[in-house]
């Protein structure tokens, strides 16, 4: 049983800003680099895959920001606050 909402034993992915992203890319690139020839190709295989993901999202994030840039601020409402 839990012991409270949001605990990280609860099967949530972790959410990592833009520089741990980074990090972990090239944390896994230096480790990849440097395997040895007895790793499995499991391993292998498992590490590319994260790698590529993580290049993914991060080439997504780089997309989202141009377009938000480009299309300038968000427009506002007119008016006050509601009540």
């Amino acid at each position: 049983m839990r012991s409270f909402d949001g605990q990280r034993s609860d099967g949530a992915p972790i959410r990592r800003n833009r520089q741990e992203k980074e990090k972990q890319l090239q944390e896994l690139e230096q480790k990849r680099a440097h395997l040895g020839m007895h790793t499995s190709s499991t391993l292998r295989a498992a590490m590319d895959r994260k790698i590529a993901e993580l290049k993914t999202e991060l080439a997504l994030a780089d997309r989202a920001a141009a377009a938000q840039s480009a299309a300038g601020p968000a427009p506002r409402r007119p008016g006050g606050p509601r009540r």
